[in-house]
C-alpha cells in the first residue's frame, strides 16, 4: 500500500488507484459507447431533431446548478465521516434530509418545464420543418425525464463521498448500454423519433434510479435505527452549501446561458453544430479528468482535516500532475488534429464536419485550461472553503450575461468559444495563487511550473513538429491510429517532467510487484 492510496490509513470503499483505475476503464468504455452511437443517433434523428438532444443536455446543465447546494456537502461531508464509526447514525440523518429536499425538488422542476413547454417550443426555439406540437410534446418529454433523473445527482454524490466511485460507473454504463441499444432498435425499425428517444431516457433512468438507490443502501455503514430528518445537521452545513449553490448558479451561468442564447438566436442546424461543439470539449474532460478529480475530492478532505502539511502536498502535485499529464495530450491532439477524427466519427460527408472543425479548437483551449484548475478547486472545495471561486464567478457572471447575446448575434459561434477561454483564464490567473496562498504557501510556483506550464509547452512544442513534419494518412483509420500513438509518446515524454507523479508511479507499481 502506498499513500498515493490512503494518506488517511485505511479507508470505506476503494482505494484511490482502484477507484482512479477502474473508473477510468469505465469512462473509455462509456465514452466509446458514446462515441458510436451518436453518428447513429444524428443520422436517424436528423440535425433539426437532434438539437432538441443538445437542448435537453442544456436544459439538465442549467438545472444541475441546484444540485452544487447537495452534492459537495454529501460528497465533502462522506468522505470525513466515512472513518469515522460515531458518525454513523448522523451520516445517516444527512443522507435521509438531502433526500427528501431532492425529491421536492425534482418535482418542483419537472412541474415547471411541463407547463413552460408551449412556450419554450412556440417562442424560443427556431424549428423550421417541425411541428409545433411535436416539439411542445418533446420539451414536456424534457422535463419528465429532468424529474426523474434528479435523486440520480445525490445517489452519485454518495457513492463518491464513500469512495465507490468504480460501482456507480458500472451502473451508468450498463444503462447507457441497454439505453442506447433499445433506442437504435426502436427509432432504427419503428419510427426515428424524438419523442421516443425522451421515453426511452425516461423509462431506463427510473429503472437506473432504483437500482442506485438500492445498492447505496447496501454499501453505506449500517446504523442503530431509524434515520430522520434533521435541520439541524442541514444547518451545520447551510454556509458552504450556499457558497455551493452560489457557485453552481454562476457556473451554470457561464457554461450555459451561451447555449440557451444560441438555442434563440441560431437556427435548430447550427445550434446542434455549436452544442455538439461543446459536448464533445466536455465529454474528454469526463474522461480524462473527472475520474482522478472525484476520487481525489473525499481523499483530500481527509488529508487537510488531519492536518498533515506536508502529506497533503504531495499528494496535491501529485494529482495534479496525473491531471496535467491527461489533459495536454489528449485535448492538443484533437485541437490540432480534428479533422480526421471528426471525419471517421460523423462520417466524411457529414455537413457538420467543417463547421465543428472551425470551432472546436477553440472550445478546446478553454476546457483545457478548466481542467488544469480542477485541481485547485478541489483543494479549497476539500477544506470547505470556496469563497474565491464564488466572489470571481458573480464578477464573471455580470460581464458574461450582457456580452453573450450580443457578441454571439454579431460574431457567431466563435464569440462563444472566446468567452469560455476568458473566463478560464480568470480562474487560471486570479483563483489559483489565491487559493495556492491561503492553502499550500509558497507551491504557486510550483505548480505553475512543474505541474502544468512545463508538461503543457512540451506537448504543444510536439504537436507542433507533427503537424509541420508527421506523414499524413489518406486512410482515417490509419491516420486515427498515428495520432493515437502521437497522444501516448507525448504522455510519456512529459512524464518526465513531472517528479511527484513519477515516485507516486514507482511506489505504487513496486507494491503491486511485491
Amino acid at each position: 500500500m502506498t499513500k498515493f492510496d490512503h494518506p488517511m490509513g485505511q479507508p470505506v470503499g476503494h482505494s484511490l488507484f482502484s477507484n482512479i483505475l477502474s473508473s477510468g476503464l469505465i469512462r473509455i468504455l462509456r465514452a466509446t459507447l458514446i462515441i458510436v452511437t451518436t453518428p447513429i443517433v444524428i443520422a436517424l434523428l436528423g440535425p433539426e431533431q437532434y438539437a432538441l438532444v443538445v437542448f435537453t443536455l442544456t436544459v439538465q446543465m442549467a438545472l444541475f446548478m441546484f444540485d452544487y447546494a447537495i452534492s459537495p456537502p454529501i460528497v465533502r461531508h462522506f468522505g470525513v465521516m466515512a472513518n469515522e464509526p460515531d458518525k454513523v447514525s448522523e451520516m445517516h440523518d444527512l443522507f435521509h434530509s438531502f433526500e427528501w429536499l431532492s425529491l421536492v425538488t425534482a418535482a418542483l422542476l419537472g412541474i415547471v418545464i411541463v407547463l413552460a413547454a408551449p412556450y419554450i417550443a412556440t417562442n424560443w426555439l427556431q424549428a423550421e420543418t417541425m411541428a409545433d406540437d411535436h416539439i411542445i410534446t418533446a420539451v414536456q418529454l424534457i422535463g419528465v425525464y429532468v424529474a426523474v433523473q434528479w435523486p440520480s445527482l445525490l445517489y452519485s454524490a454518495c457513492f463518491l463521498g464513500l469512495r465507490y466511485q468504480s460501482i456507480l460507473l458500472l451502473i451508468n454504463l450498463a444503462y447507457s448500454i441497454v439505453q442506447f441499444g433499445v433506442i437504435i432498435i426502436l427509432m432504427t425499425y419503428w419510427m426515428a423519433d424524438i419523442r421516443i428517444f425522451l421515453l426511452i431516457q425516461i423509462i431506463s433512468t427510473v429503472l437506473m434510479v432504483l437500482v442506485m438507490r438500492r445498492q447505496l443502501s447496501r454499501l453505506m455503514p449500517k446504523s442503530i435505527g431509524r434515520p430522520s430528518f434533521n435541520p439541524a445537521l442541514l444547518g451545520n452545513i447551510k454556509r458552504f452549501a450556499g457558497a455551493s449553490l452560489t457557485i453552481g448558479v454562476t457556473a451554470t451561468i457561464l457554461t450555459q446561458f451561451d447555449k440557451i442564447v444560441a438555442s434563440k438566436v441560431f437556427v435548430l442546424g447550427n445550434f446542434s453544430v455549436y452544442g455538439l461543439t461543446f459536448n464533445i470539449s466536455g465529454q474528454l474532460a469526463a474522461i480524462m479528468t473527472a475520474s482522478i478529480m472525484m476520487s481525489v475530492h473525499p481523499v483530500l478532505a481527509q488529508s487537510l482535516a488531519k492536518g498533515d502539511g506536508a502529506e497533503t502536498r504531495r499528494f496535491y502535485h501529485g494529482f495534479s500532475q496525473l491531471n496535467a499529464l491527461m489533459v495536454f495530450p489528449s485535448f492538443g491532439c484533437l485541437a490540432f488534429f480534428p479533422r480526421p477524427i471528426l471525419q471517421l466519427w460523423l462520417g466524411e460527408s457529414s455537413p457538420m464536419v467543417e463547421p465543428i472543425v472551425e470551432l472546436l479548437p477553440y472550445v478546446l483551449i478553454g476546457s483545457m485550461v478548466n481542467a488544469i484548475c480542477v485541481s485547485p478547486y478541489i483543494l479549497q472545495s476539500a477544506a470547505g472553503w470556496v469563497r474565491t471561486r464564488m466572489i470571481i464567478s458573480l464578477f464573471q457572471v455580470a460581464v458574461f450575461i450582457i456580452a453573450a447575446p450580443f457578441l454571439l448575434s454579431e460574431y457567431g459561434m466563435v464569440a462563444g468559444a472566446v468567452l469560455w477561454i476568458a473566463i478560464n483564464l480568470c480562474y487560471f490567473l486570479i483563483e489559483v495563487p489565491i487559493v495556492h496562498r491561503r492553502y499550500l504557501k509558497g507551491e504557486l510556483a510550483y505548480w505553475w511550473i512543474r505541474d502544468t506550464l512545463l508538461p503543457g509547452t512540451i506537448v504543444l512544442s510536439l504537436f507542433v513538429l507533427a503537424k509541420i513534419a508527421a506523414p499524413v494518412f489518406e486512410n482515417l483509420l490509419l491516420e486515427t491510429l498515428k495520432l493515437a500513438l502521437l497522444v501516448m509518446l507525448t504522455a510519456i515524454i512529459s512524464l518526465g517532467v513531472m517528479p511527484e507523479l513519477r515516485k507516486m508511479t514507482t511506489k505504487k507499481f513496486s507494491s503491486l510487484m511485491h
